[in-house]
């Protein structure tokens, strides 16, 4: 029988390549993406309805974000991969912040993951059965003063992943890991400051950035019935940051 997994965010560089890979690992997707539909639909035109469902969510609403999940699992009862991938960055420094710098960044990241999380998890437990891979960041593992809004969501989801993993039965065959990417090659990245990009690459052993099938495919192996004994795993794909 073919997985189900739900990958949020599924229209930002992270999303595009983990749908890809685990499309051709013959998965079943349900993406869900925030905004911009003509670009949702061309997005789907690459597959086909066999292979691909998406929804509309904004994770900035969580009244928005219970009643979407909440029609995901009247139509697919069985999710047997979740994967909080969905996020954005409004970066500046503390004292520049505005409040709506903080909530944006707060609310997609976290508190939507966390809506997410608190409806798809009771059906993994339902169905004693799941993978949970939660999106985290190096930012949220080491703090970056550019962008504290970021850093503190970040931080978050891996408490959030941390109190998932701990809350699971011996019966129930659900793994909860986080992964802590550096920084990998997408549209954010590009939208960086060359700075910093510059201090990541003197810090980081690898001496390069990393490109996003680095993640897909660890995210894969997290998804797989192989992985049955990494729960509560903070995964760094970074290229050695930090450690050189």
């Amino acid at each position: 029988m073919r997985k189900i997994v739900l990958l949020t965010g599924i229209m930002g560089g992270f999303g595009k390549k983990i749908l890809d890979t685990f499309i051709k690992d013959n998965y079943f997707v349900i993406g869900t993406y925030a905004k911009n539909a003509r670009k949702a639909k061309e997005l789907v035109g690459r597959y086909t309805s066999k292979n691909l469902e998406i929804y509309q969510m904004d994770q900035r609403n969580l009244e928005n974000v219970s009643r979407v999940t909440q029609k995901i699992i009247l139509d697919y009862p069985v999710i047997d991969v979740l994967i909080l991938n969905a996020g954005i960055t409004r970066d500046s420094f503390i004292f520049n912040m505005t409040e709506n710098n903080w909530s944006e960044v707060i609310d997609t990241n976290l508190l939507g993951a966390i809506q997410v999380a608190k409806n798809i998890f009771p059906v993994m437990r339902r169905n004693k059965f799941g993978r949970i891979i939660i999106m985290s960041s190096v930012s949220g593992v080491y703090g970056r003063e550019g962008q504290v809004n970021y850093s503190l969501s970040k931080g978050g989801l891996i408490g959030l992943s941390q109190l998932l993993g701990s809350m699971v039965d011996l019966n129930e065959d659900i793994i909860v890991n986080t992964l802590a990417p550096g920084m990998i090659k997408t549209e954010m990245l590009d939208m960086s400051n060359q700075k910093n990009v510059n201090q990541f690459l003197k810090a980081c052993c690898a001496k390069r950035v990393g490109d996003t099938s680095d993640v897909a495919e660890l995210t894969r192996f997290l998804a797989s019935k192989s992985n049955c004994y990494s729960q509560n795993t903070l995964f760094q794909i970074d290229g050695g940051f930090m450690k050189c």
